[in-house]
């Protein structure tokens, strides 16, 4: 028996009792039963109802930090929960990318551990249940860890799973970010129509203008909006 502190997790696990069986399929795993299973009964020995749990929400909460950054802070101690589930959600989306030859030289970088890896122990760094151990082991006698103690436990695991980053191992990785995000078109290629000076910046806006007016004009008939207006432009003048 044990508590635990994600919400999601808590509900989960009262929402396999609520499962009903007729008296027939119980007695298949309780041969003792009398009846069918039509209710249950929480028996809460460690006050699981009463602790404080927490709400999981989506890793990546910094969508906009760059992933170098997100990684070079967590190396340099950053252990907060937005920074470290954003880089282990960012790491765990570029590991869908890669191919093996590219998983096997970040293992190679990363001193023999996988990135599935890196991104599990972030994750379980920031875990609230593994948070809680910690935090217990170093307050023995406490009933309930204390706050200070919970974020002394959070940062420690989160510089033990951290601890695998280096500056080579995050340019490594940034630099295979970079190449997924860029997308060359060696096929399409841009070719130079014509190059000089482009002349007067004004009158070449003028002519731009009237070409656009031209266009318009004579196929108004075409599209339907322009129909419409010109319609109702005839009208105003007549």
């Amino acid at each position: 028996m044990r508590d635990v502190k994600s919400r999601n997790y808590f509900e989960q696990m009262k929402g396999r009792g609520t499962r009903t069986l007729d008296h027939d399929d119980l007695k298949k795993v309780s041969p003792s039963a009398a009846s069918g299973k039509t209710h249950y009964v929480i028996v809460d020995a460690v006050r699981v109802t009463k602790s404080l749990k927490t709400a999981s929400q989506p890793l990546i909460t910094k969508p906009t930090v760059p992933l170098k950054d997100l990684a070079m802070g967590v190396m340099m101690g950053t252990h907060d929960q937005d920074t470290v589930s954003s880089l282990a959600g960012r790491l765990a989306r570029l590991n869908r990318q890669l191919d093996h030859a590219e998983q096997e030289r970040i293992r190679d970088k990363a001193g023999g551990i996988e990135l599935t890896d890196i991104v599990g122990n972030l994750l379980q760094a920031i875990d609230p249940d593994r948070i809680e151990t910690r935090a217990r082991e170093t307050e023995p006698e406490s009933a309930e860890p204390s706050a200070t103690a919970r974020e002394k436990a959070q940062e420690q695991l989160v510089r033990d799973a951290a601890g695998v980053f280096t500056g080579e191992l995050i340019e490594f990785i940034d630099s295979i970010r970079r190449d997924k995000e860029q997308t060359i078109d060696h096929e399409n290629l841009d070719r130079v129509l014509h190059a000089g000076w482009e002349g007067n910046t004004h009158e070449n806006a003028k002519v731009m203008a009237q070409d656009f007016r031209h266009y318009l004009e004579s196929h108004h008939d075409e599209i339907e909006a322009l129909t419409i207006f010109y319609a109702n432009r005839t009208v105003a003048v007549s």
